[in-house]
């Protein structure tokens, strides 16, 4: 309980960025070279809303490859292993 009463709250974060190094663990996880990779096509780079669509569609794209490749079925198994891959390569970056 915080200091008011209420309960903490609970926000589930899929990470786009933990998906992508969870997918390739070496490669490189920039936006644009997932993108690529990937085959989402790229629009005008930078912007806000262009970042945005094609983040959503890296997205869907990873989630459909987690389903096939490691039989991921649920929100919370995608959030899950986004948040490992996250925390793993902090850990990375902290031996090095």
């Amino acid at each position: 309980m915080h200091a008011n009463g209420q309960p903490p709250l609970f926000n589930p974060v899929l990470d786009t960025l933990g998906l992508a190094r969870a997918w390739d663990p070496g490669g490189s996880h920039g936006l644009g070279r997932m993108a690529e990779r990937v085959g989402v096509p790229r629009r005008e780079r930078h912007r806000a809303l262009p970042d945005a669509i094609t983040t959503a569609q890296l997205l869907v794209v990873l989630a459909e490859r987690f389903e096939k490749e490691r039989g991921i079925r649920s929100f919370w198994e995608l959030a899950a292993l986004s948040q490992d891959a996250a925390r793993g390569a902090v850990a990375e970056a902290a031996r090095i």
